[in-house]
């Protein structure tokens, strides 16, 4: 009677020990599927990010860019000399000088790595 109480108890041990192993293999796959999900999705905002970031410094030069070319193409239009047209561009290069140099452009590689 002993020894089948005490092989009852063992036996009893045994599946407990295999039943919290399988749970704590099955919880630390969810938190593992859990975490993976929650960094994919803070990696998936960053890229939308930078990506936004990148084509609003693109539209900016583009912009600038088409402005320029405009006045310059309504000057040779209305038959402004070329040396005019130069001291043009001149002006707007100095009047840019404070908030648009190349000094403080980041380039698209600059602004990737800054915010990855």
């Amino acid at each position: 009677m002993r020894s089948h109480r005490k092989m009852g108890m063992f036996i009893s041990m045994i599946f407990l020990f295999i039943f919290m192993t399988v749970m704590v293999i099955y919880t630390s796959k969810l938190m593992y599927n859990v975490a993976v999900s929650n960094s994919n999705a803070v990696m998936e905002d960053r890229i939308l990010t930078v990506s936004a970031m990148i084509n609003n410094h693109l539209n900016t030069a583009e912009n600038v860019l088409h402005v320029v070319g405009d006045s310059v193409q309504h000057m040779m239009i209305s038959g402004t000399n070329s040396e005019r047209i130069h001291e043009f561009l001149d002006a707007i290069k100095d009047a840019d000088s404070g908030s648009f140099t190349y000094e403080r452009l980041e380039s698209i590689y600059g602004m990737t790595l800054k915010y990855v």
